[in-house]
């Protein structure tokens, strides 16, 4: 019976070595997983505070981009009511009721917005009212340009600006009209 009671204590502290060999061995393991799931956690939440960044920063980017299109939308706004303004200024002051491309006509005789600012001169006009839609290329009924009506009108290179400005806007309008 004592030969039992030790043997049952030998083995029971066997069990208990080996247990315990068992707990020390799994320590290392434990901790090399609980430090490889913490290195995890953490990668993640240092992803997760880049994403946010960079979210928050195109955000940002986005709302800049808005404004400054919403600005340069009201500043050619500005640009335009400015421009027509002037245009019907322009159109009033010299008689013509019927926009910047539309004829004035007498009895024998029919003239448009373009040849009576080419032969004044002016060559902000003559820009103006190609930006609102006059053509170069109409004639007047002489048969005229108002680029020859400004050329006819040149005198010590008066008209130079406004020659200029009607030779470039030639270009454009044969382009859109499929010529060279």
């Amino acid at each position: 019976r004592e030969r039992v009671e030790r043997e049952s204590a030998e083995s029971e502290r066997a069990e208990q070595a080996r247990a315990e060999r068992e707990r020390a061995e799994a320590r290392p393991r434990d901790e090399e997983e609980a430090r490889a799931r913490a290195d995890r956690e953490e990668r993640a939440r240092v992803e997760a505070e880049q994403r946010e960044a960079e979210e928050a920063r195109r955000c940002v980017e986005e709302q800049q981009r808005a404004q400054a299109e919403r600005e340069a939308a009201a500043q050619a706004a500005a640009v335009a009511r400015r421009r027509k303004a002037q245009v019907t200024a322009f159109l009033k002051e010299n008689g013509f009721a019927k926009g910047a491309a539309g004829p004035k006509k007498s009895l024998l005789k029919t003239t448009y917005p373009l040849h009576a600012a080419a032969k004044s001169g002016n060559a902000t006009m003559v820009e103006l009212l190609l930006q609102e839609g006059a053509n170069p290329a109409q004639v007047n009924s002489a048969g005229k340009t108002a680029a020859q009506v400004a050329q006819k009108a040149n005198k010590s290179n008066s008209h130079s600006g406004v020659i200029r400005t009607l030779a470039s806007a030639a270009p454009a309008i044969q382009r859109a009209a499929g010529g060279a």
